[in-house]
């Protein structure tokens, strides 16, 4: 059996008061998704954040901070073997995916002014957190259903063995603590991500992971049953996280599906010809709908034109008609849901994915989202040193650290001189303990004088 981890994720305020659900029949499938995390108050805080809506407060019934069942943070060995398993678990594995990925698909529907309410409290938590950004379910293929309406469906999947690595180049990553509760730790389960091609950085021992070809992450229990709550920590590629760049773009060559021609007639009566500013164009319109009713529009156009050209839609409307749009012109594109949003991924020539969100999802009453150049949301930690936190060149800084708050999965030791000028900086891996030894070497060619060290979480991209 596999259990798909569910959370609610909340663009547009949510209010519980009202009656905002969908119709039955016209709703399209929306299967979980994944969680938010936001960090707490801090004396050091990183400057991302979600320019398209980013995190909120974490639920009450949040999995505890410290994991018993994970081995402390030091880097893994990337030579270590990995534990591989069989061809014959491998099959398996990959008939239970495709069994899980037969069932979610998004289907066009005329309620443009509808949201699927939240049903279930956050079992997956990110730090820093990508809220409402999280990938649970992607899709890859277009097609027309049996209704003649618009559709996104999973193509064939295909899976592979994750191994865990040592740490990646910090300026091309962004580092994140992934904290799953799992629905029952002796089975499979679908694990939401923060962005695609993650690397995996730390695992509890006895897990083991695998990776779709569409960069969903899958759970499979080895010998050692775990603890429900499972904590990993995950490198995601910063180039992910910025505003997509996509305003000069060479134009590929169509594809060729069913309803391609179709979309691509539509789509130029509304966008002109496919030239190479075209996919900047439609980020601009799709990003301008209104949450709104449907106006009548009779049978003389269809509905997914109809959506188009009188701009209203929530996020699901929006996501469905970039993604089919790209792909009929020959670009690499794909959908991703979680439970109450939806968005889109673009990958140009040569260049790895970035994520393409059109708005429309459902936000906290309350919730204002952060103002930033990052597509996630700050992180805030507190902290305490102790020890000899003040040295001289050629010394060696040995502290003790003292995490008040949980601390984020990168941190970068900053070594000030004693006007407060940075002179230094070096990674630093917090593990999940409240008290940890800190040690930064003082550079020998340094001006003599005194020097300090601070503390601070990852910076946006």
């Amino acid at each position: 059996m596999l259990w798909l981890q569910q959370t609610p994720v909340l663009h547009e305020p949510y209010v519980e008061e009202e009656a905002l659900t969908t119709e039955s029949g016209d709703a399209p499938s929306t299967p979980g998704d994944a969680a938010d995390a936001s960090g707490d108050a801090a004396d050091a805080s990183g400057d991302a954040a979600d320019a398209s809506g980013g995190g909120t407060k974490p639920p009450a019934d949040r999995p505890p901070t410290d994991d018993p069942s994970v081995v402390p943070g030091s880097d893994p060995d990337p030579s270590a073997p990995l534990a591989e398993l069989d061809p014959k678990a491998l099959a398996e594995l990959r008939r239970s995916l495709q069994e899980a990925m037969a069932s979610p698909s998004l289907q066009m529907d005329p309620q443009t002014d509808s949201f699927t309410p939240p049903e279930n409290f956050s079992h997956s938590v990110f730090t820093p957190s990508v809220f409402p950004n999280e990938r649970v379910w992607v899709l890859d293929l277009v097609k027309i259903a049996k209704s003649g309406r618009l559709e996104a469906v999973p193509g064939p999947v295909s899976v592979e063995s994750v191994p865990v690595r040592g740490t990646p180049e910090a300026g091309r990553y962004t580092f994140f603590w992934a904290q799953y509760r799992l629905a029952d730790p002796g089975q499979s389960s679908i694990l939401p991500t923060p962005a695609p091609e993650v690397v995996v950085t730390e695992l509890p021992p006895g897990v083991h992971l695998l990776r779709s070809g569409t960069d969903m992450l899958y759970f499979k229990p080895g010998a050692r049953r775990p603890d429900k709550t499972l904590k990993v920590r995950l490198a995601a590629p910063r180039a992910y996280f910025r505003e997509p760049a996509l305003d000069d773009v060479e134009p590929p060559a169509p594809r060729q599906f069913e309803g391609a021609v179709q979309l691509r007639e539509m789509s130029k009566r509304v966008f002109g010809r496919h030239d190479r500013a075209f996919l900047g164009k439609m980020i601009r319109y799709f990003r301008g709908f209104d949450v709104l009713p449907l106006r009548p529009f009779g049978n003389r156009i269809s509905l997914e034109e109809a959506i188009l050209i009188q701009k209203r839609g929530v996020c699901r409307h929006r996501a469905l008609l970039f993604f089919a749009i790209a792909q009929a012109w020959g670009h690499d594109a794909r959908l991703v849901l979680n439970e109450v949003h939806a968005f889109a991924e673009v990958r140009l020539p040569g260049q790895p994915w970035v994520r393409v969100d059109l708005g429309g999802a459902v936000l906290p009453r309350g919730f204002v989202p952060p103002a930033g150049p990052g597509l996630y949301t700050p992180v805030a930690y507190r902290y305490q040193l102790t020890g000899n936190t003040t040295v001289s060149a050629g010394e060696e800084l040995a502290a003790e650290v003292m995490h008040r708050d949980q601390p984020p999965a990168y941190l970068w030791a900053i070594l000030l001189d004693a006007a407060g000028r940075e002179v230094t900086r070096s990674p630093f891996f917090p593990k999940k303990t409240t008290l940890e030894p800190l040690r930064v070497p003082v550079p020998a060619g340094l001006p003599g004088g005194r020097y300090r060290v601070v503390l601070k979480p990852d910076s946006p991209p």
